[in-house]
């Protein structure tokens, strides 16, 4: 579940409103509507909606495969130096 805190009406209407679209192309047509200000402020509110979404399913792992390899060969390295 995705939780922001902290936002204004307008916010949240912005946020419902890229909710209710279904392609990115409608998602494009409604930033083009807005302000400059309410552009980069929609822009905004999508990346926090990105990074939620990222921390979320992070927490939800539980291990880190491919980390873990990257991490792994690199300590191989160092260990053969």
């Amino acid at each position: 579940m995705i939780e922001l805190t902290g936002l204004t009406a307008r916010q949240v209407e912005i946020l419902d409103i890229l909710w209710a679209t279904d392609s990115i192309e409608e998602v494009l047509e409604f930033i083009d509507s807005l302000t400059e200000r309410e552009q980069l402020e929609c822009r905004s509110l999508a990346t926090l909606i990105i990074l939620e979404i990222l921390d979320s399913s992070l927490n939800l792992m539980k291990s880190y495969r491919e980390a873990n390899i990257v991490i792994n060969k690199a300590k191989d390295k160092l260990n053969d130096n």
